[in-house]
């Protein structure tokens, strides 16, 4: 949106922002080709790779966060009805992303068991819900703090495999390896539209194009790689 607000007002930037001396390939490698940047121009389409974060949350997160609530949605529960939550997932998550009391947002972001635990008790689809304000409430941080994760076997990746005790006694489970937004090499994910109505709702009139900044399902899902 802000290169999209710059642009239209006519500023101006480097033309060589990517293969030039301090551009992005500069910056991020030693030794790069800038003419793989243009290989298969017209022919591949890299957007089909593309993958849409749900939430304002480390890409690990979005597995058993969205497992979670459409388990809750569909079952009506509460996060009282829920007294166990355990999860499987790999060594990385285990030894990066597992962190139950973080002391910041930016480490509740990037922690699997207190955003799953954040995701029972806030509308995560709404980015403007994760604030600090989620470091403070005790009931996030109880049910952050009694998730009990193990790993799958795997080295990385986004599988997981969550099962919920009931309060009932009744437990349910659900399995997977990435989210509805991993891929849109079948269709771009339904709620897309609605994060970005939710992204620009505090952004004045005036700085969003005319007519909406994107049309996301249109052009994107009609790219076909061949």
């Amino acid at each position: 949106m802000t290169a999209a607000a710059l642009s239209r007002r006519r500023f101006e930037g480097p033309l060589t922002v990517l293969e030039g001396r301090f551009g992005l390939l500069d910056a991020y490698c030693d030794h790069s080709d800038p003419s793989l940047l243009t290989r298969d121009l017209g022919e591949k389409w890299e957007i089909r790779q593309t993958c849409f974060k749900r939430y304002a949350a480390h890409i690990t997160v979005h597995g058993p966060a969205e497992a979670l609530r459409e388990i809750a949605a569909q079952h009506r529960l509460k996060p009282q009805g829920i007294t166990g939550i355990s999860l499987e997932m790999s060594d990385k998550v285990l030894s990066h992303h597992n962190i139950p009391q973080p002391e910041d947002i930016m480490s509740a972001q990037y922690s699997v068991p207190f955003m799953t635990a954040a995701a029972l008790h806030v509308d995560l689809d709404d980015p403007r819900s994760v604030t600090e304000d989620l470091l403070h409430d005790p009931h996030i941080r109880k049910c952050s703090e009694t998730i009990d994760i193990r790993g799958n076997g795997e080295k990385k990746g986004w599988g997981f495999k969550l099962k919920l005790l009931l309060q009932d006694g009744n437990i349910i489970e659900r399995a997977g390896d990435g989210f509805s937004g991993a891929s849109i090499k079948e269709a771009v994910p339904d709620w897309l539209d609605s994060k970005f109505g939710l992204m620009v709702a505090d952004v004045p009139e005036r700085y969003i194009w005319e007519e909406k900044l994107i049309e996301i399902s249109g052009p994107i899902d009609a790219v076909r790689s061949p």
